[in-house]
């Protein structure tokens, strides 16, 4: 899988292709950051933010959404409060879920249940349970079935930090 990904971003480089560019390196990306290989997946999403600020607005929010994720499990949970925050801002509401079927879920979901984690471990469990809710209702509303497992886990932990056995 990773050389495909690498090769496909040579691919991409030798013809000009920056949206293109843009989804090797996301690929790679998950590839490494599912392998444990969290600097190599960091340094890949700063190239990934860089590429989509150059792009289309529509490409942004996924960008900073990784990137904040990448953050998370490094522990810095500022920075990722940060860019998942802009990352919400960034991502239109009552926008149909276009990249779902690219990214395996919505990059507004993603977004607002990891802030949820990120303000949960930066002290702040209401406004956690309340991105991560944000996160679910969204989930809900729309069609697509990893999403709605998304939100609901989650959520879950949050619940479960919260000591809310119930929820």
């Amino acid at each position: 899988v990773e050389m495909v990904y690498v090769r496909a971003l040579e691919l991409c480089s030798q013809v000009g292709d920056a949206s293109q560019s843009y989804q090797a390196i996301v690929g790679l990306l998950r590839f490494n950051l599912y392998r444990g290989k969290a600097w190599t997946a960091f340094k890949l999403a700063e190239q990934l933010l860089a590429l989509a600020q150059d792009l289309k607005d529509e490409y942004l929010p996924r960008a900073r959404v990784l990137y904040g994720e990448i953050l998370y499990r490094m522990g810095e949970f500022g920075q990722a409060q940060e860019q998942l925050s802009q990352a919400v801002a960034a991502y239109p509401p009552d926008q149909f879920p276009v990249d779902a079927h690219l990214f395996g879920n919505d990059t507004l979901v993603l977004s607002q249940v990891l802030l949820g984690m990120s303000l949960w471990q930066l002290g702040y469990p209401d406004q956690a349970l309340q991105a991560g809710l944000a996160g679910l209702s969204r989930a809900q509303k729309i069609s697509h079935p990893f999403t709605l497992v998304c939100g609901l886990y989650f959520t879950a932990v949050l619940h479960e930090f919260r000591r809310e056995p119930q929820a």
